[in-house]
């Protein structure tokens, strides 16, 4: 089995996305802290911003796990840094019903077993996989249309505000909670799951088990690994990224994302963001 990684910050100041490579497990985060503008950040805790803590906790919970035998062990380290996660924002006494104002991470998780390979999928974080068949397959982007209607909004505000982004930030905040709120752990139409230490989290997890000898390649990404356009279509998101990956590995594929995502520049409340994947080939 052959691990590799690569991390990009594009044009990041708060590096929130992390990673672990603690085999049996392999993971990718996209830690998210609740909205601000950039002139402001995020508000921090101990010198981290909220997404950093909730990464760090998570990264740490499966860095020191014992050995697993099965699904429902990968699900009580799940349960375990979702839990420590709650009792880190009860500290600070953050409103924990409250979606938009909790700290958060999407993940991509998968533990290589003996015979199987378990995937885990939360929030806009993605795996694709290839069979040794050549059959491919990968998660879906349940994040998308929330994600879409954000980026409409922000390209509307800054028409109107002739690209000065941090007006368009100070109406877009608003907008942008009420999505949280809408969206974030909701078992509604376009709901979906973020490990923010609400126990709806896990009624919202995509999950994916896979025979081990039948598995040739597994990509976890986070979302600024992949063009969200790609991520409407589970089948057209593996054809795409395992077209590229095949060309070049995973820089191939960040140099295709950025070349693409190049065009929204003018519009878009990000222009380069941070990536992190992990690729194995068993």
């Amino acid at each position: 089995m052959k691990v590799q990684k690569l991390f990009d910050q594009g044009d990041a100041k708060v590096i929130e996305d992390g990673s672990f490579l603690c085999q049996p497990f392999f993971g990718v985060l996209d830690g998210v802290s609740p909205s601000y503008t950039p002139k402001e950040g995020p508000k921090k805790y101990h010198g981290l911003s909220g997404g950093q803590t909730v990464v760090e906790i998570v990264t740490n919970t499966f860095s020191s796990s014992y050995p697993i035998r099965d699904l429902s062990d990968l699900d009580s380290l799940l349960q375990k840094a979702n839990e420590e996660v709650r009792k880190w924002a009860l500290l600070p006494n953050l409103p924990i019903e409250q979606t938009d104002k909790l700290p958060a991470t999407a993940l991509a998780v998968v533990f290589v077993g003996e015979k199987a390979i378990e995937i885990v999928i939360a929030g806009d974080c993605v795996a694709i996989w290839q069979m040794k068949d050549g059959k491919t397959g990968a998660s879906e982007n349940r994040t998308f249309f929330s994600e879409k209607e954000q980026e409409d909004k922000f390209a509307k505000l800054m028409r109107k505000y002739d690209g000065n982004r941090q007006k368009c930030w100070e109406e877009f905040i608003p907008f942008q909670d009420w999505s949280y709120r809408t969206y974030r752990n909701k078992l509604v139409s376009n709901g979906f799951g973020v490990l923010n230490g609400q126990p709806e989290f896990f009624l919202l997890l995509q999950r994916f088990r896979l025979p081990k000898e039948e598995i040739k390649t597994l990509i976890l990404a986070t979302d600024g690994f992949v063009l969200m356009e790609m991520t409407k279509n589970s089948d057209l998101l593996s054809k795409k990224v395992l077209e590229s990956y095949a060309l070049g590995g995973l820089p191939k594929l960040l140099s295709d994302t950025r070349l693409a995502e190049k065009a929204k520049h003018g519009t878009s409340w990000t222009t380069d963001r941070e990536a992190t994947a992990i690729a194995i080939e068993f």
